[in-house]
C-alpha cells in the first residue's frame, strides 16, 4: 500500500492517494493528524472494491459453467 499526501492548492488541507493492488482512492483531510483515519478509511473502501471484484468474477465463472452461484445476505 502506497500513501501519497500533498498540501492543497489553498494550503488550508491535504489530499491524500492510497494505493494497494492497482486500484488507488483520493481523499480529502483538513489537518495532518487527521491523515491516518482518512489513509485508514481510503483503503478500507480499496479492499471493499477489490472484494466486490472478486464475488462478481465468481458469480460470471459459476454462470459460465452452468453452475448456481450462492447468494449471501450481507
Amino acid at each position: 500500500m502506497t500513501v501519497e499526501i500533498t498540501n492543497t492548492e489553498d494550503g488550508l488541507g491535504l489530499n491524500l492517494r492510497v494505493c494497494e493492488d492497482g486500484i488507488c482512492k483520493t481523499g480529502f483531510t483538513s489537518s495532518m493528524h487527521l491523515v491516518e483515519g482518512k489513509a485508514n478509511q481510503l483503503r478500507s473502501a480499496i479492499r471493499k472494491q477489490s472484494a466486490d471484484a472478486y464475488t462478481d468474477i465468481q458469480r460470471l465463472e459459476a454462470e459460465a459453467m452452468g453452475v448456481p452461484f450462492p447468494v449471501r445476505d450481507c
